[in-house]
C-alpha cells in the first residue's frame, strides 16, 4: 500500500469514526451535526485525492510510465 493509499484509508477511517460517534445519543445534537459535516468533508477530500492519484497514474501510463 502506498503512502497516499494509507492516507486515504486513514481519512476514510476517521470519517467513519466521526459518523459513529455522532450516532451516540449522549453527544449533543449540535456536536453530532458538526461531526457529520466534518466527516462529509473528509470523504470529499479523500475522493479528490484518490481521483488525483488515478489521474496521475493514467498520465504516467500515457507517457510510457516515465515520471515527468
Amino acid at each position: 500500500m502506498s503512502t497516499l493509499d494509507t492516507l486515504i484509508s486513514a481519512m476514510e477511517s476517521a470519517a467513519n469514526l466521526m459518523r459513529g460517534v455522532a450516532l451516540d445519543p449522549r453527544v449533543p445534537r449540535e456536536a453530532a451535526e458538526s461531526l457529520r459535516a466534518k466527516a462529509s468533508e473528509l470523504d470529499d477530500l479523500a475522493d479528490r485525492v484518490a481521483e488525483a492519484e488515478v489521474a496521475e497514474l493514467e498520465r504516467q501510463d500515457a507517457a510510457g510510465g516515465a515520471l515527468a
